[in-house]
């Protein structure tokens, strides 16, 4: 069975939307994804975020439609090298039909700086979902909480070198529910595996001029996560599983006076994945995600950027390729101080 928590963002785009992992982006509203990262944001800004978006799936010559929403809230703080920011982002989905997926996604981090060289921080996110798919067949409810505990470290060289590492220690557990009026003898009730593995991640960026002047920044990073599988221990369990996949990331921006473009693209690869059920076994899957977004933004006061972005995710089965694409929009309004 495919692990909840990653079941849960097939359809969603990135949380934030440039989620910054070797150095801060130049919108303040936008949150870090790697706590050491805090540590160097330019100023204190308080944002809300809205988007919307409109998913398509195709399969076997049948195309379902979905709509998707989220909305989300950040606070970033800098004391003279002590960064804390946190955030919380609610994506939720609906269709086709009366299927709905609603996930709450909250985030803490915690950043150090040391002179003006060295940054180390920790942080903590956790993520729940809950699912409901119903059709004249069956009944699905699907409910999971995802735990992450991060560490990080980020490195300055010749003042517009950024090199940024970290570990990250995830944590799910889930419960099913499938209820077949036809065959009863498939119906569940079932705890998912309990599973925890380590993601590494690492990157390297520029970032050069100062706030108020012309700045120019660009990085790539790279996400790597193991495969695991949980097989199931007892007939009140269900087997969790997540595959081996590897997120490479490109994000370049600019911006001049209050004026701000950023552009971003990210591919992620999940190798296929053989259970000890043929029927478990997990397709290989390759998602591609690009991002536009512009901004007006000042050092101090208001903030407002809007953005676009394109989700399409291939999932490579032996009966023929299954496709789904999203399209974004997305808004944010925010203070900086």
């Amino acid at each position: 069975m495919k692990s909840l928590l990653l079941f849960s963002f097939l359809f969603i785009i990135s949380f934030p939307l440039y989620a910054q992992i070797v150095a801060p982006s130049l919108d303040p509203s936008t949150s870090s994804e790697l706590p050491s990262v805090a540590s160097w944001r330019y100023s204190n800004t308080a944002a809300v975020s809205y988007s919307s978006g409109k998913i398509k799936a195709e399969e076997g010559g049948v195309t379902e439609d979905s709509t998707s929403t989220m909305t989300g809230v950040m606070l970033g703080l800098n004391f003279d090298g002590l960064g804390i920011e946190g955030s919380s982002f609610n994506p939720k989905m609906k269709g086709p039909g009366e299927n709905t997926m609603d996930v709450t996604r909250n985030t803490v981090l915690l950043g150090y700086l040391f002179g003006d060289l060295f940054s180390i921080g920790i942080g903590q996110r956790t993520t729940t979902l809950s699912i409901e798919r119903s059709d004249s067949t069956m009944t699905l409810d699907m409910d999971g909480e995802e735990t992450e505990q991060i560490a990080s470290a980020t490195l300055r060289i010749a003042e517009v070198l950024f090199l940024s590492a970290g570990i990250n220690n995830i944590k799910e557990t889930g419960h099913v529910k499938i209820t077949i009026p036809s065959m009863p003898s498939m119906n569940a009730d079932v705890d998912l595996e309990e599973m925890s593995y380590m993601q590494t991640i690492f990157g390297v960026g520029i970032l050069s001029g100062n706030p108020g002047d012309f700045q120019f920044k660009a990085e790539i990073s790279m996400i790597s996560s193991p495969e695991k599988v949980e097989e199931a221990s007892s007939s009140s369990k269900m087997t969790n599983t997540t595959q081996k996949s590897d997120t490479s990331t490109g994000v370049v921006e600019v911006k001049t006076g209050p004026y701000f473009l950023g552009v971003s693209s990210t591919t992620k690869t999940e190798a296929k994945l053989t259970m000890s059920n043929p029927d478990d076994n997990e397709a290989e899957k390759v998602t591609t995600t690009t991002m536009i977004g512009v901004g007006y933004l000042m050092e101090e006061g208001l903030l407002v950027s809007i953005s676009s972005g394109t989700e399409i995710e291939t999932e490579k089965k032996d009966s023929g390729d299954a496709k789904t694409t999203d399209n974004s929009y997305a808004i944010s309004i925010g203070y900086s101080f």
